[in-house]
């Protein structure tokens, strides 16, 4: 990591034209996720137009201008159905190419009972995606946005929020208790973390 005094990053609210550098720093920094097996230009023509519009909370994170950084929240609960179909076209075609990858079969089972699973102790926005580029992490950033997220969300009325994490990565998890989320369980491989004030 550089050496970046704090004062050098700013953070303010997303703007739509930031959103092809947030599906760059998506793919970067999240290249397992699901959404980045569709492909950059899935991402940014209807990834993040549909999760920038429905979000509660989009802020970004500037160094020299340029996007190091995004934290998106949204309380949608129907965004990704909504998602699928209006591209279920796209993202058949793209499943269909995919069919032989072992890995993507188990994803595609897997994202389908996250979508059923209820918990009643998670209500509130989700926190859906957070992204730091690798040469910007572990300085405070993320920490940065989540804070000044949580602040937004509280501003506007929310008292809780929620976020699900690869248990495969413990560091995550951690990130997020130093935040103030509390481990609510774990489910297909996923820790469930909630924040409530």
């Amino acid at each position: 990591m550089r050496d970046i005094v704090a004062d050098d990053v700013t953070y303010r609210e997303m703007n739509p034209d930031e959103l092809y550098r947030i599906a760059e720093i998506h793919l970067e920094v999240l290249p397992r996720d699901f959404s980045s097996f569709l492909g950059k230009e899935f991402l940014k023509e209807h990834f993040y137009p549909a999760l920038f519009g429905s979000s509660d909370v989009a802020l970004c994170a500037l160094y020299r201008q340029q996007v190091v950084g995004y934290v998106l929240f949204s309380s949608d609960e129907s965004l990704y159905r909504r998602l699928v179909m209006r591209n279920w076209a796209t993202m058949l075609r793209f499943s269909l190419a995919h069919l032989v990858n072992i890995r993507f079969l188990k994803y595609i089972v897997e994202v389908f009972l996250l979508l059923a699973f209820q918990d009643s102790r998670l209500h509130g926005p989700e926190l859906v995606y957070i992204g730091v580029v690798p040469e910007f992490q572990g300085g405070g950033v993320g920490s940065q946005l989540i804070s000044r997220s949580i602040d937004s969300l509280e501003q506007a009325g929310f008292s809780s929020s929620w976020v699900k994490t690869l248990s495969s990565t413990p560091q995550n998890v951690r990130f997020y208790e130093k935040a103030g989320f509390k481990i609510v369980r774990t489910y297909l491989g996923r820790t469930y973390l909630k924040w409530a004030k």
